[in-house]
């Protein structure tokens, strides 16, 4: 009876070790995809924070571009004193809102 009972004690210590073994292993690895998620947690912050950055950047500069308003402002503007200036036979000044239009309408 003791041959089987030391049989039996053995064999639950070494299935017990084993058990201990991959629970260790199990432990570290999961330390490791902490870490990892941790990491990733981290970067997708760090993520949006950039895009949020960039979208406010690029609002920023949508409300700086001039809008259709003010190109036909300056249009009307530059086409009054054009006819103006062809009106009085000032050829410099007409000249010189001919080539202002020109700009306007390029952009």
């Amino acid at each position: 009876m003791t041959t089987d009972a030391n049989f039996f004690t053995r064999m639950s210590l070494g299935a017990l070790s084993i058990i201990v073994i991959f629970l260790f292993f199990r432990v570290s690895t999961l330390a490791r995809a902490s870490s990892d998620n941790e990491r990733l947690r981290t970067t997708v912050v760090q993520i949006s924070d950039s895009l949020n950055l960039l979208q406010r950047s690029i609002d920023s500069l949508k409300a700086q571009v001039p809008g259709l308003g003010e190109y036909m402002t300056s249009m009307q503007l530059h086409t009054a004193k054009l006819w103006y200036a062809a009106r009085n036979s000032n050829w410099d000044l007409a000249d010189y809102e001919l080539n202002e239009l020109g700009e306007a309408v390029d952009g």
